[in-house]
Protein backbone atom coordinates (compact mmCIF):
# COMPACT_ATOMS: atom_id res chain seq x y z
CA UNK A 1 0.00 0.00 0.00
CA UNK A 2 2.81 2.10 1.11
CA UNK A 3 4.59 1.75 -2.78
CA UNK A 4 1.14 2.35 -3.90
CA UNK A 5 0.98 5.72 -1.96
CA UNK A 6 4.01 6.89 -3.34
CA UNK A 7 3.32 5.86 -6.53
CA UNK A 8 -0.10 8.33 -6.48
CA UNK A 9 2.04 11.14 -5.13
CA UNK A 10 4.70 10.87 -8.11
CA UNK A 11 1.92 11.22 -10.53
CA UNK A 12 -0.45 13.54 -8.96
CA UNK A 13 0.87 16.99 -7.87
CA UNK A 14 -0.01 18.06 -4.52
CA UNK A 15 -2.14 21.32 -4.55
CA UNK A 16 -1.46 23.32 -1.03
CA UNK A 17 -2.01 26.85 -2.40
CA UNK A 18 -5.46 26.57 -3.45
CA UNK A 19 -8.21 29.81 -3.47
CA UNK A 20 -11.87 29.72 -3.06
CA UNK A 21 -14.19 32.26 -4.23
CA UNK A 22 -17.85 32.48 -5.88
CA UNK A 23 -16.82 32.72 -9.44
CA UNK A 24 -17.27 35.92 -11.51
CA UNK A 25 -18.99 36.35 -14.96
CA UNK A 26 -15.78 35.97 -16.73
CA UNK A 27 -14.81 32.44 -15.08
CA UNK A 28 -17.88 31.41 -17.28
CA UNK A 29 -15.64 29.53 -20.45
CA UNK A 30 -12.93 27.88 -17.93
CA UNK A 31 -16.06 26.37 -15.82
CA UNK A 32 -17.61 25.05 -18.91
CA UNK A 33 -13.94 24.07 -19.93
CA UNK A 34 -13.71 22.44 -16.52
CA UNK A 35 -16.80 20.67 -16.80
CA UNK A 36 -16.08 19.48 -20.13
CA UNK A 37 -12.59 17.60 -19.43
CA UNK A 38 -13.30 16.69 -15.65
CA UNK A 39 -17.19 15.89 -15.26
CA UNK A 40 -18.16 14.66 -18.60
CA UNK A 41 -16.93 15.20 -22.28
CA UNK A 42 -20.19 16.37 -23.88
CA UNK A 43 -22.00 17.64 -21.06
CA UNK A 44 -24.44 20.16 -21.79
CA UNK A 45 -23.15 22.97 -19.33
CA UNK A 46 -19.76 22.57 -21.13
CA UNK A 47 -20.90 22.33 -24.67
CA UNK A 48 -24.20 24.90 -24.25
CA UNK A 49 -23.32 28.28 -23.16
CA UNK A 50 -26.74 29.53 -23.95
CA UNK A 51 -27.93 26.70 -21.15
CA UNK A 52 -25.04 27.42 -18.84
CA UNK A 53 -25.70 31.47 -18.53
CA UNK A 54 -29.64 30.41 -17.81
CA UNK A 55 -29.33 27.90 -15.12
CA UNK A 56 -25.94 29.62 -13.42
CA UNK A 57 -25.47 33.18 -14.70
CA UNK A 58 -26.40 35.54 -12.13
CA UNK A 59 -25.06 39.01 -13.62
CA UNK A 60 -26.77 40.88 -11.53
CA UNK A 61 -24.97 40.35 -8.26
CA UNK A 62 -21.58 39.79 -10.75
CA UNK A 63 -21.47 35.97 -10.10
CA UNK A 64 -21.65 32.82 -12.01
CA UNK A 65 -23.57 30.47 -9.56
CA UNK A 66 -20.60 28.13 -8.85
CA UNK A 67 -17.85 28.45 -5.89
CA UNK A 68 -14.36 27.30 -7.51
CA UNK A 69 -10.99 26.47 -6.33
CA UNK A 70 -8.13 27.79 -8.22
CA UNK A 71 -4.43 27.16 -7.64
CA UNK A 72 -2.89 30.08 -6.01
CA UNK A 73 0.00 30.81 -8.79
CA UNK A 74 -1.33 30.27 -11.81
CA UNK A 75 -5.11 30.63 -11.47
CA UNK A 76 -5.73 26.90 -12.78
CA UNK A 77 -9.01 25.89 -11.93
CA UNK A 78 -8.82 22.40 -8.81
CA UNK A 79 -12.33 22.02 -8.46
CA UNK A 80 -16.19 23.65 -8.69
CA UNK A 81 -19.51 23.20 -6.91
CA UNK A 82 -22.38 24.68 -8.95
CA UNK A 83 -25.44 25.60 -6.56
CA UNK A 84 -28.84 27.00 -7.98
CA UNK A 85 -30.88 29.50 -5.78
CA UNK A 86 -34.86 30.11 -6.32
CA UNK A 87 -33.89 33.60 -6.60
CA UNK A 88 -32.28 32.28 -10.41
CA UNK A 89 -36.01 32.06 -11.26
CA UNK A 90 -37.12 35.03 -9.39
CA UNK A 91 -35.15 37.32 -7.67
CA UNK A 92 -37.82 38.41 -5.16
CA UNK A 93 -36.81 34.98 -3.16
CA UNK A 94 -33.34 35.49 -2.72
CA UNK A 95 -34.18 36.24 1.09
CA UNK A 96 -35.83 32.66 1.73
CA UNK A 97 -32.39 31.35 1.20
CA UNK A 98 -33.32 28.11 -1.02
CA UNK A 99 -30.45 26.60 -2.72
CA UNK A 100 -30.07 23.46 -4.84
CA UNK A 101 -26.25 22.00 -5.50
CA UNK A 102 -25.00 20.84 -8.44
CA UNK A 103 -22.42 19.38 -10.08
CA UNK A 104 -19.48 18.81 -7.34
CA UNK A 105 -16.24 17.81 -8.77
CA UNK A 106 -12.35 18.07 -7.56
CA UNK A 107 -9.86 16.94 -10.23
CA UNK A 108 -8.60 13.30 -10.40
CA UNK A 109 -5.09 14.20 -11.29
CA UNK A 110 -4.20 16.28 -8.38
CA UNK A 111 -3.94 15.58 -4.09
CA UNK A 112 -6.02 18.41 -3.31
CA UNK A 113 -6.71 16.94 0.61
CA UNK A 114 -10.36 17.81 1.70
CA UNK A 115 -11.10 20.76 -0.89
CA UNK A 116 -14.10 19.77 -2.37
CA UNK A 117 -15.77 19.59 1.75
CA UNK A 118 -13.61 23.16 1.99
CA UNK A 119 -16.19 24.26 -1.35
CA UNK A 120 -19.09 23.52 0.40
CA UNK A 121 -18.44 25.07 3.86
CA UNK A 122 -17.28 27.91 1.96
CA UNK A 123 -20.66 27.84 0.13
CA UNK A 124 -22.14 27.55 3.43
CA UNK A 125 -20.47 30.24 5.08
CA UNK A 126 -20.48 33.08 2.04
CA UNK A 127 -24.48 32.24 1.26
CA UNK A 128 -25.75 31.65 4.65
CA UNK A 129 -28.73 29.35 3.23
CA UNK A 130 -32.21 28.13 5.28
CA UNK A 131 -32.61 25.57 2.84
CA UNK A 132 -29.82 23.17 0.90
CA UNK A 133 -31.10 20.57 -1.06
CA UNK A 134 -29.72 17.97 -3.90
CA UNK A 135 -31.10 15.12 -6.25
CA UNK A 136 -29.42 12.42 -7.44
CA UNK A 137 -26.54 12.58 -5.71
CA UNK A 138 -23.50 10.58 -6.56
CA UNK A 139 -22.57 7.51 -4.04
CA UNK A 140 -19.17 8.80 -3.06
CA UNK A 141 -20.54 12.27 -2.03
CA UNK A 142 -23.29 10.21 0.18
CA UNK A 143 -21.17 9.84 3.63
CA UNK A 144 -19.71 13.62 2.72
CA UNK A 145 -23.71 14.84 3.00
CA UNK A 146 -24.15 12.52 5.87
CA UNK A 147 -21.60 14.20 7.94
CA UNK A 148 -22.25 17.90 7.20
CA UNK A 149 -25.62 17.22 8.81
CA UNK A 150 -27.76 16.54 5.65
CA UNK A 151 -31.28 14.13 5.85
CA UNK A 152 -31.31 11.77 3.07
CA UNK A 153 -34.37 10.27 1.47
CA UNK A 154 -36.22 9.26 -1.99
CA UNK A 155 -38.34 10.46 -4.26
CA UNK A 156 -41.63 8.42 -4.54
CA UNK A 157 -41.90 7.47 -8.49
CA UNK A 158 -45.88 7.59 -9.60
CA UNK A 159 -46.92 6.32 -12.81
CA UNK A 160 -50.32 5.94 -14.71
CA UNK A 161 -50.10 3.01 -18.06
CA UNK A 162 -52.24 4.19 -20.55
CA UNK A 163 -54.66 1.20 -21.31
CA UNK A 164 -55.17 1.75 -25.05
CA UNK A 165 -51.33 1.95 -25.79
CA UNK A 166 -51.13 -1.57 -26.74
CA UNK A 167 -47.35 -2.32 -28.63
CA UNK A 168 -45.32 -0.69 -26.06
CA UNK A 169 -42.21 0.92 -27.22
CA UNK A 170 -40.62 2.43 -23.86
CA UNK A 171 -42.53 0.12 -21.37
CA UNK A 172 -41.08 -3.48 -20.43
CA UNK A 173 -42.67 -5.81 -18.66
CA UNK A 174 -46.00 -3.52 -18.19
CA UNK A 175 -47.96 -6.97 -16.99
CA UNK A 176 -45.79 -7.02 -14.23
CA UNK A 177 -46.81 -3.18 -13.51
CA UNK A 178 -49.85 -1.77 -11.63
CA UNK A 179 -52.67 -1.31 -14.31
CA UNK A 180 -54.41 2.39 -14.19
CA UNK A 181 -57.76 2.90 -12.45
CA UNK A 182 -59.32 5.85 -13.64
CA UNK A 183 -60.76 8.18 -11.21
CA UNK A 184 -64.52 8.16 -10.46
CA UNK A 185 -66.49 10.53 -13.44
CA UNK A 186 -68.29 12.58 -10.69
CA UNK A 187 -65.08 13.37 -8.81
CA UNK A 188 -63.73 14.48 -12.53
CA UNK A 189 -66.69 16.05 -13.37
CA UNK A 190 -66.04 18.66 -10.83
CA UNK A 191 -62.68 19.91 -11.99
CA UNK A 192 -61.24 22.00 -14.84
CA UNK A 193 -57.84 22.16 -16.13
CA UNK A 194 -56.51 25.15 -17.97
CA UNK A 195 -53.33 24.57 -20.11
CA UNK A 196 -50.79 26.94 -21.37
CA UNK A 197 -47.22 27.12 -22.80
CA UNK A 198 -46.85 30.66 -21.37
CA UNK A 199 -48.21 31.76 -17.98
CA UNK A 200 -51.08 34.52 -18.39
CA UNK A 201 -49.86 37.95 -16.87
CA UNK A 202 -52.27 38.26 -14.00
CA UNK A 203 -51.75 34.90 -12.19
CA UNK A 204 -55.19 33.69 -10.01
CA UNK A 205 -54.78 33.45 -6.26
CA UNK A 206 -52.21 30.40 -5.39
CA UNK A 207 -52.87 29.62 -2.16
CA UNK A 208 -51.76 26.39 -2.48
CA UNK A 209 -47.97 27.36 -2.75
CA UNK A 210 -47.79 28.79 0.99
CA UNK A 211 -46.46 26.65 3.85
CA UNK A 212 -44.31 25.10 1.31
CA UNK A 213 -40.31 24.48 1.25
CA UNK A 214 -38.60 25.62 -1.16
CA UNK A 215 -41.31 28.73 -1.62
CA UNK A 216 -42.06 29.27 -5.59
CA UNK A 217 -44.06 32.02 -7.17
CA UNK A 218 -46.03 32.70 -10.51
CA UNK A 219 -42.47 34.34 -11.75
CA UNK A 220 -40.48 31.15 -10.57
CA UNK A 221 -42.47 29.02 -12.56
CA UNK A 222 -42.57 31.33 -15.49
CA UNK A 223 -38.88 31.77 -15.54
CA UNK A 224 -38.18 27.96 -14.78
CA UNK A 225 -40.50 26.78 -17.62
CA UNK A 226 -41.77 29.00 -20.36
CA UNK A 227 -38.74 30.71 -20.21
CA UNK A 228 -36.63 27.39 -20.83
CA UNK A 229 -33.65 27.69 -23.79
CA UNK A 230 -34.09 24.24 -24.75
CA UNK A 231 -37.29 22.36 -23.47
CA UNK A 232 -41.06 23.04 -24.47
CA UNK A 233 -43.14 22.39 -20.96
CA UNK A 234 -47.22 22.81 -20.80
CA UNK A 235 -48.35 24.31 -17.50
CA UNK A 236 -51.69 23.80 -16.31
CA UNK A 237 -54.02 25.23 -14.00
CA UNK A 238 -56.10 22.84 -12.15
CA UNK A 239 -59.86 24.51 -11.05
CA UNK A 240 -62.64 23.92 -8.85
CA UNK A 241 -66.04 25.09 -7.64
CA UNK A 242 -64.29 28.90 -8.98
CA UNK A 243 -60.71 28.20 -7.55
CA UNK A 244 -57.28 27.44 -8.61
CA UNK A 245 -56.39 24.25 -6.29
CA UNK A 246 -53.35 23.62 -8.09
CA UNK A 247 -50.19 23.69 -10.73
CA UNK A 248 -48.71 20.78 -12.78
CA UNK A 249 -46.28 21.28 -15.40
CA UNK A 250 -45.31 18.30 -18.18
CA UNK A 251 -43.00 17.67 -20.53
CA UNK A 252 -43.74 15.23 -23.56
CA UNK A 253 -41.18 12.65 -24.65
CA UNK A 254 -40.38 10.58 -27.26
CA UNK A 255 -37.67 7.77 -28.32
CA UNK A 256 -37.89 4.63 -29.77
CA UNK A 257 -41.23 5.32 -31.42
CA UNK A 258 -42.85 5.83 -28.33
CA UNK A 259 -44.11 9.00 -26.20
CA UNK A 260 -44.73 9.55 -22.53
CA UNK A 261 -45.61 12.29 -20.69
CA UNK A 262 -43.86 13.85 -17.76
CA UNK A 263 -45.27 16.04 -14.62
CA UNK A 264 -42.08 17.48 -13.62
CA UNK A 265 -43.41 20.22 -11.73
CA UNK A 266 -46.69 19.77 -9.13
CA UNK A 267 -48.02 21.92 -6.26
CA UNK A 268 -51.95 21.82 -5.04
CA UNK A 269 -53.59 21.71 -1.92
CA UNK A 270 -55.35 18.30 -1.08
CA UNK A 271 -58.57 19.37 -3.37
CA UNK A 272 -56.21 19.75 -6.28
CA UNK A 273 -55.00 16.32 -6.89
CA UNK A 274 -57.63 14.87 -8.10
CA UNK A 275 -57.25 17.48 -10.99
CA UNK A 276 -54.77 15.42 -11.58
CA UNK A 277 -57.03 12.81 -13.21
CA UNK A 278 -57.95 14.73 -16.07
CA UNK A 279 -54.69 15.74 -16.70
CA UNK A 280 -54.02 11.78 -17.28
CA UNK A 281 -56.87 11.36 -18.96
CA UNK A 282 -56.34 14.35 -21.73
CA UNK A 283 -52.88 12.38 -22.32
CA UNK A 284 -54.13 8.96 -22.66
CA UNK A 285 -56.92 10.89 -25.27
CA UNK A 286 -53.65 9.99 -27.44
CA UNK A 287 -52.85 6.39 -28.34
CA UNK A 288 -49.04 6.68 -28.89
CA UNK A 289 -49.00 7.87 -25.45
CA UNK A 290 -47.93 5.33 -23.08
CA UNK A 291 -47.70 6.67 -20.07
CA UNK A 292 -47.60 9.48 -17.32
CA UNK A 293 -45.78 9.85 -15.11
CA UNK A 294 -43.97 11.75 -11.97
CA UNK A 295 -41.66 11.63 -9.37
CA UNK A 296 -42.08 13.71 -6.00
CA UNK A 297 -41.36 13.44 -2.28
CA UNK A 298 -43.70 15.17 -0.04
CA UNK A 299 -47.05 14.71 -2.01
CA UNK A 300 -49.93 12.89 -0.35
CA UNK A 301 -49.85 9.21 -2.04
CA UNK A 302 -53.05 8.28 -0.83
CA UNK A 303 -55.21 10.91 -2.97
CA UNK A 304 -52.60 10.68 -6.01
CA UNK A 305 -53.37 7.01 -5.94
CA UNK A 306 -56.99 7.85 -6.21
CA UNK A 307 -56.53 10.47 -9.46
CA UNK A 308 -55.40 6.88 -11.13
CA UNK A 309 -51.90 6.40 -10.43
CA UNK A 310 -49.79 3.68 -8.89
CA UNK A 311 -46.66 3.75 -7.00
CA UNK A 312 -43.65 1.98 -8.04
CA UNK A 313 -42.19 -0.47 -5.59
CA UNK A 314 -38.28 -1.47 -5.46
CA UNK A 315 -39.55 -5.06 -6.19
CA UNK A 316 -41.40 -4.37 -8.88
CA UNK A 317 -40.09 -6.01 -12.01
CA UNK A 318 -41.05 -4.05 -15.04
CA UNK A 319 -39.78 -0.95 -16.34
CA UNK A 320 -40.89 2.84 -16.70
CA UNK A 321 -37.56 4.97 -17.77
CA UNK A 322 -36.93 7.90 -16.38
CA UNK A 323 -33.86 8.99 -18.83
CA UNK A 324 -34.37 9.99 -22.93
CA UNK A 325 -31.12 11.37 -24.10
CA UNK A 326 -30.23 8.65 -24.42
CA UNK A 327 -33.19 6.24 -23.69
CA UNK A 328 -32.05 4.43 -20.96
CA UNK A 329 -34.77 0.74 -19.97
CA UNK A 330 -34.01 0.94 -16.67
CA UNK A 331 -35.68 2.15 -13.75
CA UNK A 332 -34.38 4.99 -11.76
CA UNK A 333 -34.19 5.80 -8.64
CA UNK A 334 -34.13 9.65 -7.28
CA UNK A 335 -32.57 9.93 -3.75
CA UNK A 336 -32.77 13.57 -2.36
CA UNK A 337 -30.75 15.05 0.74
CA UNK A 338 -31.71 18.03 2.60
CA UNK A 339 -30.51 19.95 4.99
CA UNK A 340 -32.60 22.68 6.04
CA UNK A 341 -33.30 25.52 9.50
CA UNK A 342 -36.99 25.87 8.15
CA UNK A 343 -39.86 24.34 9.83
CA UNK A 344 -42.23 24.26 6.70
CA UNK A 345 -42.32 20.62 5.44
CA UNK A 346 -40.68 20.54 2.01
CA UNK A 347 -41.15 18.74 -1.54
CA UNK A 348 -38.69 18.02 -4.01
CA UNK A 349 -40.08 17.29 -7.98
CA UNK A 350 -38.11 15.89 -10.77
CA UNK A 351 -38.05 20.16 -11.75
CA UNK A 352 -36.21 20.99 -8.79
CA UNK A 353 -32.03 21.00 -9.09
CA UNK A 354 -30.61 20.32 -12.10
CA UNK A 355 -32.80 16.81 -12.93
CA UNK A 356 -34.93 18.23 -15.84
CA UNK A 357 -32.37 19.32 -18.20
CA UNK A 358 -31.38 18.45 -21.81
CA UNK A 359 -28.28 15.44 -21.82
CA UNK A 360 -27.65 15.71 -25.07
CA UNK A 361 -26.50 18.45 -27.17
CA UNK A 362 -24.36 19.85 -29.73
CA UNK A 363 -21.87 22.79 -28.79
CA UNK A 364 -23.94 26.37 -29.06
CA UNK A 365 -27.27 24.64 -30.07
Amino acid sequence: MALIANFVSAVKPCITDSVLSVAAPTDGPAIRAFIDAHWRTGHPLGVSERLFAWQHEDLANSRINFVVAKAGESGELLALLGFIPTSQFDPTLAAEGDFWLAIWKVREDIQAGPLGLQLYLFFEHTFRPRSVMAIGFTEPSRPIYRHLGFSQGKLTHFYAINPASKNHRLIADAGQLGAYKPAAKALRDTYEIRSFDQLPERPPDLDFLAGWSPRKTWDYYSQRYCAHPVYSYELHLIWASGRCVGLAVTRAVEANGGRAVKIVDLACDDAGYMGLALLVERAFSDDAVEFVDFYGAGFNEERLKTAGFSVFADSDSGIIPNYFEPLLMEHISLEYVLKTSRNQPTRFVRGDADQDRPNLMRANS
